[in-house]
């Protein structure tokens, strides 16, 4: 395990991955606290679990077609940079006359995350060596599991103690800073091509 995180494309694309999980769930359980605010329904997770998935799953149906002819990284940069500005914007809302607005936001924050996630795992695959890549699948879907219930709780913790409104904050800079580490890895990837690139045409003059 430890071999995988020291090749340095795919520990900086792992760490935003990790940003991009806690991002998630953060959002999720602050978009709950505000529909439950504005609505007072005590179906609020549910709404929000049916806004948050469906949205997800009828785009993933063809985003991994798109993402075949897209710079996977790149789309990872502007995706990130997206769900930010979506998620920030939670903050504004205030009243139920805009309640419509949150189910808005939320479908096309899980329309971006349905393209940030299938080129994220391609990215890291494509990161490691072929014998390498089980254990990087192993690593990365761990890693999802374990996020998935520490940040729900700990989102949990932050609206009971404090305000949902402070974790769209938190949820905007966690986008944000993911994208610090993609826009590194794909600046190591490119530098890694091209020193194999003049290896190879300095072996072939020789």
């Amino acid at each position: 395990m430890s071999s995988i995180l020291k090749h340095p494309v795919f520990r900086r694309l792992y760490a935003a991955h990790i940003i991009h999980i806690v991002g998630n769930e953060f959002t999720f359980i602050a978009v709950v606290g505000l529909l439950q605010d504005l609505s007072g329904s005590g179906l609020s997770f549910a709404a929000g679990t049916v806004f948050r998935m469906l949205p997800y799953v009828i785009t993933s149906l063809f985003s991994g077609a798109l993402l075949e002819n897209w710079d996977k990284r790149r789309v990872m940069i502007i995706v990130n940079f997206l769900r930010g500005v979506l998620v920030s914007l939670f903050f504004w809302i205030t009243t139920p006359a805009y309640l419509w607005a949150v189910f808005l936001l939320l479908i096309l924050v899980n329309v971006c995350s349905a393209f940030f996630q299938p080129a994220m795992q391609v990215a890291i695959v494509q990161s490691v060596k072929q014998e390498d890549r089980l254990q990087a699948n192993s690593l990365l879907q761990g890693t999802t599991s374990f996020l998935i219930i520490v940040c729900q709780g700990v989102a949990a913790f932050l609206v009971y103690y404090f305000s949902y409104r402070f974790n769209f904050l938190l949820d905007a800079a966690c986008y944000f800073v993911a994208v610090d580490p993609v826009k590194a890895a794909v600046s190591q990837r490119h530098g890694d091509d091209n020193e194999h690139r003049l290896f190879h045409e300095t072996a072939g003059r020789n």
